[in-house]
């Protein structure tokens, strides 16, 4: 006897900008000769795994062939699915919350910025001293949990052929932060640290 297969398809709706049929198929293969043994999968669409990833990153729960019903499993990872999409969109959210505090607090010296998912700002600074430099801030999918990541780059340093990159450690940072207060941190934290900044280049790179 063959093994029967189900498969339903569930609709996933985010917010974000998906091109094309968004959609996840879960695939049930119930083995003979009692469907004792249930072989799950999923397969989402290029436009959710954008979002998501691929599909085997995704833990399906497990499924107990004694007493669960495909009608009381599919909504279980329907919700899996939807609450990554949520979570996904509030990340994006906070993200461009972030950029726009940054924009408000420091935009006459912003050089370029990223208006399509909000993971990248630049800035041009210049010290007290006239040392110019320019601040570059990295946010991750998972931002507020994970930390963002500041480097700053001399104009007129080099260290192997590129222009000299120092990344700084230890910023001031909480996800509990409101995005004004997380601006406010970045921003006092490259004033402090800019003398420092300034010899590293001149002990560690090379003038342009």
């Amino acid at each position: 006897m063959n093994s029967n297969t189900i498969s339903t398809i569930l609709h996933i709706k985010g917010s974000l900008d998906n091109p094309g049929a968004s959609f996840a198929a879960l695939t049930a293969v119930f083995h003979p000769p009692n469907a004792s043994k249930v072989d799950i999968s999923l397969y989402l669409s290029p436009s959710i795994e954008r979002i998501l990833g691929s599909a085997a990153n995704i833990k399906l729960p497990s499924w107990n062939s004694e007493d669960s019903y495909l009608m009381d499993y599919v909504p279980n990872v329907h919700k899996i699915l939807q609450e990554k999409v949520e979570g996904i969109v509030q990340n994006f959210v906070r993200r461009k919350e972030y950029i726009a505090a940054l924009l408000g607090l420091m935009g006459q010296s912003v050089l370029e910025y990223d208006t399509e998912s909000y993971m990248k700002i630049a800035f041009l600074f210049e010290s007290n001293q006239g040392f110019c430099f320019i601040a570059h801030l990295n946010l991750t999918e998972a931002f507020p949990s994970e930390v963002p990541i500041l480097s700053l780059y001399s104009i007129y340093h080099k260290y192997d052929g590129r222009p000299f990159q120092y990344i700084l450690e230890g910023m001031p940072y909480s996800s509990h932060w409101d995005a004004e207060e997380k601006a406010w941190r970045m921003k006092t934290h490259i004033a402090q640290v800019i003398p420092k900044f300034m010899e590293i280049c001149r002990t560690s790179g090379e003038l342009l």
